[in-house]
């Protein structure tokens, strides 16, 4: 694997994100702007590579969270672990229980990150998938940000296709409750357009300024 080019190696591991000695870049962008493109080519390349989704997929698989939500809210367990749709349902329909789940993950993704990150049998560098960054203002802890970015437009037909009971207003819905593509764009450091089909020449780009 290529080494991360010098002049994204700027912050001290006091600064990083859980205060990791070797640089860290950011892949962000929105639903349905195609992240995971650009994250299967990353690691095509051999990058080490932790999705904060993936993390809190583990943090939800511990058999202590899921005893700690059968006490908060009995009813999002079932003989098979915690039913997702319900556990969505009452979290967004509950501002202080949404704030409790919110603030329980939070807590415990150091200690997840820290054993994705022993999968690994070394890490010049890594990229971690956030959707989020921005939204959370997190930014100033990575060395670099990369935006996947599409036109809003095709970010809403892709919602639309991706799911056929999802409607335009329910499409308008989750997309204005991101920080808008446009925005993160002007935010990032390397920008790529995935607003076409997937295209590897932009991928290399993408390779070429990082390493």
């Amino acid at each position: 694997m290529k080494i991360l080019a010098a002049k994204w190696k700027r912050l001290t591991p006091k600064e990083r994100l859980h205060q990791c000695s070797y640089p860290i870049v950011a892949l962000t962008g929105g639903v349905a702007s195609g992240k995971s493109t650009v994250a299967a080519y990353l690691k095509e390349q051999g990058v080490p590579m932790i999705s904060a989704d993936q993390l809190v997929k583990d943090i939800y698989s511990w058999k202590e969270t899921q005893e700690w939500l059968k006490v908060l809210c009995p009813e999002v367990i079932n003989d098979s672990g915690i039913d997702f749709p319900q556990l969505r349902k009452i979290v967004f329909t509950d501002p202080a229980l949404k704030t409790q789940v919110e603030t329980y993950l939070y807590e415990r993704l150091p200690q997840a990150f820290a054993q994705a990150e022993n999968k690994f049998p070394r890490i010049p560098w890594l990229v971690y998938e956030i959707p989020l960054l921005f939204e959370r203002n997190m930014q100033a802890m990575f060395d670099v940000v990369v935006v996947s970015w599409v036109r809003r437009d095709v970010q809403k037909n892709r919602l639309l296709t991706r799911d056929p009971h999802t409607t335009v207003e329910t499409a308008e819905a989750i997309l204005n409750q991101q920080m808008s593509l446009d925005e993160k764009k002007l935010k990032a450091d390397i920008v790529f357009d995935n607003s076409g089909p997937p295209d590897k020449t932009a991928l290399k780009k993408i390779w070429s300024e990082l390493t």
